[in-house]
């Protein structure tokens, strides 16, 4: 017999203390009753909180899941890497997709990693250069503390060089040796890379590309220390439009073997997912698949019939007269 539950064991000293604290409280009660000379506690008293004891103890001991072993086996994982390179230049704060750019893209990054199954994902903001903030996973839970960090701020320079991206997302795939290199790029195209292409080309990374912005373009908001004060302006003063480069997102895709989606107000939605189901999965490590039987439901039902029992039980004071 083990426990699934082990992490909870800390409420157990909560539970200890709680018993101790009662005990003392019907011993100092007996006390003071017997100096004051007003009765004496009833025998059930006594009844009443063994049952509240044992009743919390039994549910105490359901929550820590008490299962048995039956039977293990082992098992190969199989999935994709995926690395996703979210632009964080500076036109994502455009707003012509509510309420920018970054936050539609940020959005849609939360949708793919939580459409994934079996897949290990890695994050790599870029902008004038890149890091990778996510190592590749296939802990998705821990994807969203990631992504809610993203920010235009997070590396200085406010240009769009996909390359760098490409080159830290291609070391990884080399030293894990994955032979098939998937990466999505959400951006908004920026200036177009003809070395970006080439690079994917020449180490066949499969390129899926998600347009965030429109043709219309916007005004960029101008933050300083974040407080917004007016919009980006170029060197003579004229006012900056940002619009999105759909068509060199679209080559990329195209000339890799990917795929082009748009993000646009009315729908965020995207096949992703389904594009990359047909791709041949790499077998994973081996894992042990461990099957339990449990038992938290006997220990659950008599802590609560318990617990009823103690509340119904009549104790307190009782006058002398009673038997």
């Amino acid at each position: 017999m083990e426990f699934g539950n082990i992490r909870d064991t800390a409420y157990g000293v909560v539970l200890l203390l709680g018993g101790i604290s009662l005990v003392a409280g019907i011993i100092k009660k007996k006390k003071i009753i017997e100096a004051l000379d007003i009765g004496r506690l009833r025998a059930t008293e006594y009844g009443r909180v063994l049952s509240l004891l044992l009743g919390t103890a039994l549910i105490f001991l359901a929550l820590l899941a008490p299962q048995k072993l039956e039977r293990e086996r082992r098992v190969k994982t199989e999935g994709l890497s995926i690395y996703i390179l979210v632009d964080i230049s500076r036109s994502m704060l455009a707003e012509d997709v509510y309420p920018n750019r970054i936050e539609a893209a940020k959005t849609t990054l939360r949708e793919v990693i939580g459409s994934l199954q079996g897949d290990r994902v890695g994050i790599i903001p870029f902008s004038s250069s890149a890091y990778i903030q996510m190592p590749l996973t296939d802990d998705y839970n821990i994807a969203g503390n990631y992504i809610d960090v993203i920010d235009t701020r997070l590396i200085s320079g406010g240009g769009t060089d996909i390359l760098q991206g490409l080159r830290l997302a291609n070391t990884s795939f080399e030293e894990i040796g994955s032979q098939n290199k998937i990466v999505l790029i959400i951006s908004d195209g920026g200036e177009e890379e003809r070395g970006a292409l080439e690079y994917a080309k020449a180490n066949k990374i499969r390129i899926y590309s998600m347009g965030v912005g429109t043709s219309k373009g916007s005004v960029l908001p101008n933050y300083d220390n974040g407080v917004r004060k007016g919009f980006i302006t170029d060197s003579s003063g004229n006012t900056v439009v940002s619009r999105i480069n759909e068509s060199f997102l679209q080559k990329m895709a195209q000339d890799t073997g990917g795929g082009y989606y748009r993000i646009d107000n009315l729908s965020r939605k995207n096949t992703f997912t389904e594009d990359i189901s047909s791709i041949n999965r790499e077998e994973g490590e081996e894992q042990v698949l461990r099957i339990y039987k449990h038992y938290y439901q006997i220990p659950l039902l008599l802590g609560f019939l318990l617990i009823l029992l103690g509340i119904n039980i009549k104790g307190g004071i009782a006058d002398e007269e009673e038997d």
